[in-house]
């Protein structure tokens, strides 16, 4: 038997079908692309600024919460996530950090500058002090904002913060793939559109929600990690923005931590391994006004514990809230 034209044949097969099916689809991308794209600029505003174009949405009434999103996010990713941690009536604020859709890149693309973007957003808002949460490596800047702009923030918010850690205490990342394949992958719209269509759960996993993290949520908690998978497309548009977090975490630096004043909450589980806690434990010991709380078991994305962490960070906001002057720290749990 000949087995190796037997082989050849079936790879051809395979590879016949393989197009047949992307041809299928190509009129089902091309029309969820274009939905995407529209949806995506009729929600948000922009603004010219000191730092190039800086997108953003300013939604809802109430105190105002600046949120900073997470790696591979924009306006969107950032408003999705807020609902998992937020609850109560709240003006948001929510800028594209810098590279992430239609934010621009500016010369000096640092954390810093980062921070230094989010005051400028916040005066020609007219609002003069806010809420400051950041996620995942939303939570440098949110940091530097915290010590570069005290006069505006009432109360900072950090949940599964990447931050700097010494060498004592640092602990690496261990990723679900490898680097090189997100930076392949974040290139690639269509690719990342099949995934999400055949699986999703793939994608879920690749922002730190595996399967097995999945069990402890509700339902409420599965049908936003869905919202969440498909808030990072196009990707594309994304990709600049991910690229350039992950050369500022490379070289993330010793943070002035003890000049915040502002009360801090920071939350954070024992198993994420997107920013391990022990970079989150280094951080509350070095904001003198902080809280920790630690979570066991949850992963990057806090899975499981939704109507805990949004009971916890609105009473943080409702009790250190403050128009004016330094806040004192109020909380009466280290733990869900």
């Amino acid at each position: 038997m000949n087995f190796k034209g037997i082989s050849l044949k079936a790879a051809g097969l395979l590879i016949g079908i393989t197009i047949l099916g992307i041809l299928i689809s190509l009129p089902f991308y091309f029309h969820d692309m274009s939905r995407l794209n529209k949806t995506l600029k009729a929600r948000s505003k922009t603004m010219d600024s000191p730092y190039g174009t800086i997108e953003y949405v300013d939604v809802g009434e109430g105190k105002p919460v600046l949120i900073s999103h997470g790696t591979m996010g924009g306006y969107d990713f950032g408003l999705l996530t807020a609902q998992g941690f937020l609850s109560g009536n709240y003006r948001l604020i929510i800028p594209s950090r810098f590279g992430y859709l239609q934010s621009s890149i500016p010369s000096d693309d640092s954390f810093e500058a980062q921070a230094d973007s989010y005051a400028y957003l916040l005066d020609q808002l007219g609002i003069d002090k806010a809420v400051i949460a950041g996620t995942s490596a939303g939570g440098v800047p949110a940091i530097q904002f915290a010590i570069r702009h005290p006069e505006k923030i009432s109360s900072l918010i950090l949940i599964s913060t990447v931050a700097y850690a010494p060498p004592s205490e640092f602990k690496a990342q261990n990723l679900p793939i490898p680097g090189f394949v997100y930076d392949a992958l974040l290139k690639n719209d269509y690719i990342f559109w099949a995934m999400l269509k055949v699986s999703p759960s793939t994608v879920h996993s690749i922002i730190g929600a595996s399967d097995k993290l999945k069990n402890n949520c509700s339902k409420e908690e599965l049908e936003l990690m869905d919202k969440l998978g498909w808030a990072l497309m196009p990707v594309s548009k994304r990709y600049q923005g991910w690229n350039k977090d992950a050369e500022n975490i490379n070289k993330l630096e010793e943070m002035s931590l003890d000049r915040i004043k502002a009360p801090t909450l920071i939350i954070g589980a024992e198993d994420d391994t997107f920013a391990p806690h022990a970079w989150s434990k280094y951080t509350a010991k070095n904001i003198h006004n902080s809280k920790l709380v630690t979570v066991r078991f949850g992963g990057h994305m806090l899975l499981g514990h939704m109507h805990d962490m949004r009971r916890l960070s609105d009473e943080f906001i409702e009790k250190n809230f403050t128009s004016h002057g330094e806040g004192k720290m109020v909380i009466d749990s280290n733990k869900f």
